[in-house]
């Protein structure tokens, strides 16, 4: 089970997310994988702040305590926006 300063961390965490304060997340890193026991010290975390940018929209769905750890379950969606000016071939069924 977590200890309290754990969830405490892995709550910032997930709000930095959240929040879409990816930089203030990755900075967290190194402290969080440590204290928290990240598999892997967090490489795996590292590679997705890589994939995020403010285009991408976290989605929380639910937390559980998982092998004593905390474990937020958080998709991530890119949100395109169209400027107008694409140009596209329309198919038809025939």
């Amino acid at each position: 089970m977590p200890t309290f300063a754990e969830h405490a961390m892995d709550k910032q965490f997930a709000d930095f997310i959240m929040y879409k304060d990816y930089r203030a997340a990755y900075d967290m890193l190194p402290q969080f994988s440590s204290m928290a026991k990240v598999e892997s010290s967090g490489r795996h975390l590292a590679m997705l702040f890589g994939l995020l940018d403010e285009g991408c929209n976290p989605v929380y769905y639910a937390a559980a305590q998982s092998s004593g750890s905390w474990n937020p379950i958080i998709t991530f969606s890119k949100t395109m926006v169209s400027d107008g000016n694409e140009n596209s071939e329309e198919e038809y069924v025939k």
